[in-house]
């Protein structure tokens, strides 16, 4: 494996001929164009600039931002926190501890959530164990006063520190990398690196924010407040927090706005009620679910889940409905229903062979079912000019169901 040259990228040259290779989308065109200009300049730097443009285009399509000023590696990337995300855990930071807090960025990577704690006005340092990750990290971090240490995050001295922040590596650095570059994700919290253990062990000495997956198991989050980050429709972590004694295992889910002060936070305080019967159905955005907020959306939309199973719900309250779209970011996508089947594709196909449709899309919750057969299954003749056909397979106890709808629009019922 190649090691990168972060001096040479970091410099003009370096810079000035990365640039020159975001001009180009193919690589061997681009190879070909700075070898013959730039002939004094090594075949493996041309490489190394031609990789980090691409890299750079590749960030920025994903998170839809300018990353002219970063130096990239593809695990960095992988690891890194959204932009809107490490502003909003920054300025929560900010609030719950003041603006003077020192914060310890044990894991650091390549220094987005340093970057975003620092234009917040915190004092920053920050740890990456790994040397060339860390050198990037380190010209990231250039125009702040964030000093990046390399080492183990488990010797680190938290010392002198307010806050911990760690975002612990979840993908196996050993494992056979996948066709798209990534490697294996780990799913036991104490095979982390580091481990949830040590994680424990620091936040009975200096309060804890913890980056970790949305998915992680209940049992890992016992003396631990936990919020489900969604940014744009996408639950993106669960961020952690441990303050000692303070913490009270609370739950909530965190809607990120583009004005991260205009985020929505939602809290459940008890059971959502059970109605199948209504005219819309109601899928909440997939962080509401784990924080155990379905409630809120019921009595929002005046109605109940699907089943106890299942976190989708139905209102017959169209009011209510209309007034969920028009909340911004948007709680949850609403349908409305114009028929109910059993999970069964020839009677499906049956029901909506007349009805026209631009495209067939299919949900699923508590349904094994391979989504794409599934479509051709049921599938008929497209028309372009027709609406998007939605069907929704839910898991039921008396055996699995479907709901045909068409998706609603803030546009569609404002007409």
């Amino acid at each position: 494996m190649t090691t990168l040259d972060i001096s040479w990228l970091s410099s003009e040259q370096g810079q000035t001929i990365i640039k020159r290779a975001s001009e180009f989308t193919d690589a061997l065109q681009s190879n070909t164009a700075l070898r013959k200009q730039f002939p004094e300049i090594s075949t493996d730097l041309i490489s190394q600039a031609i990789t980090q443009a691409n890299l750079r285009r590749n960030l920025s399509r994903r998170w839809q931002i300018e990353t002219n000023k970063f130096l990239l590696t593809d695990d960095g990337i992988n690891q890194a926190t959204r932009p809107r995300v490490a502003r909003y855990r920054a300025e929560w930071i900010k609030k719950q501890f003041g603006k003077s807090v020192r914060v310890l960025d044990m894991t650091c990577g390549l220094g987005f959530d340093s970057l975003a704690m620092a234009h917040a006005g915190l004092q920053v340092h920050a740890i990456e164990r790994e040397e060339v990750t860390a050198e990037c990290a380190r010209h990231n971090l250039r125009a702040t006063d964030v000093e990046v240490a390399i080492g183990d995050a488990t010797q680190s001295d938290v010392a002198g520190f307010d806050v911990i922040f760690v975002d612990p590596a979840r993908r196996n650095p050993n494992a056979p990398r996948r066709i798209d570059g990534t490697s294996s994700r780990i799913f036991n919290p104490q095979d982390w690196s580091p481990s949830w253990d040590f994680i424990n062990s620091v936040a009975q000495q200096v309060p804890v924010v913890a980056k970790v997956a949305p998915g992680i198991e209940d049992t890992a989050l016992i003396h631990w407040d936990a919020q489900w980050i969604s940014d744009g429709g996408d639950v993106v972590e669960a961020m952690l927090t441990r303050f000692k004694s303070s913490s009270q295992g609370s739950r909530c889910a965190v809607l990120l706005n583009h004005d991260v002060e205009k985020s929505l936070t939602f809290t459940g305080n008890t059971d959502a009620p059970i109605d199948n019967s209504g005219k819309f159905l109601i899928c909440p955005d997939g962080a509401i679910t784990p924080a155990g907020a379905l409630d809120v959306v019921a009595h929002l939309v005046d109605g109940g889940l699907v089943n106890e199973h299942i976190g989708w719900l139905t209102s017959s309250n169209e009011q209510a409905v209309v007034q969920l779209l028009a909340i911004d970011p948007q709680p949850a996508d609403c349908f409305e229903i114009i028929g109910r089947n059993k999970c069964d594709a020839k009677e499906i196909a049956k029901a909506i062979k007349d009805v026209p449709a631009s495209a067939i899309t299919i949900m699923t919750r508590g349904v094994s079912v391979d989504v794409d057969v599934f479509r051709r299954r049921i599938a008929h003749s497209l028309d372009r000019h027709a609406p998007e056909l939605v069907v929704a397979l839910y898991r039921e106890d008396c055996g699995n169901q479907a709901i045909i709808a068409r998706r609603l629009t803030k546009a569609q019922l404002a007409h």
